[in-house]
C-alpha cells in the first residue's frame, strides 16, 4: 500500500504502478512520519510492519527497504529503524544530509543537518 498526501504524486503512482493507494489530503501534520501515523489510523487495519519512505528520496534502492524491514523483523520489540549510510566527505557540510551517531550496537542516538559535533 502507498499513503500520499499529494494529488500530483498520485497521478504519476497511477500511472507507472498497480498499487493499493490512499490518498490523505487533509491531513495538516508537517511530518511525513505525522501524516503515515494519521493515515494508518484512518484505514483502521493493523500492519506489523510499516515503512515510511519520505517524499525527499523518491529514487530510494529497493535493498535500503528490504534492509530496513530485515532490521525490524530481528527486533520485533523496536519501534521504528532507520537506514542510515557512511557519510561521504562531499555531503560533510550539505544540510540536506542528515547526519547520525551510532552506538556500538548500531543504534541511532543523534541525528543532525550539521557536522557532528558542530560548534554553535
Amino acid at each position: 500500500m502507498v499513503i500520499l498526501d499529494d494529488f500530483v504524486i498520485q497521478v504519476s503512482f497511477y500511472d507507472c504502478f498497480v498499487i493499493s493507494l490512499f490518498a490523505c489530503w487533509h491531513v495538516v501534520q508537517n511530518a511525513g512520519s505525522e501524516r503515515c501515523c494519521e493515515a494508518l489510523q484512518k484505514l483502521r487495519k493493523h500492519y506489523d510492519i510499516v515503512v515510511n519512505i519520505q517524499g525527499d528520496e523518491p529514487l530510494i534502492e529497493p535493498e535500503i527497504i528490504d534492509g530496513v524491514v530485515m532490521a525490524l523483523q530481528r527486533a520485533p520489540d523496536a519501534v521504528f529503524s532507520t537506514a542510515a549510510t557512511a557519510l561521504k566527505p562531499d555531503d560533510a557540510f550539505d544540510t540536506n544530509r542528515v547526519k547520525c551517531v551510532v552506538d556500538n550496537q548500531g543504534y541511532a542516538i543523534y541525528f543532525s543537518r550539521g557536522l557532528i559535533p558542530f560548534n554553535k
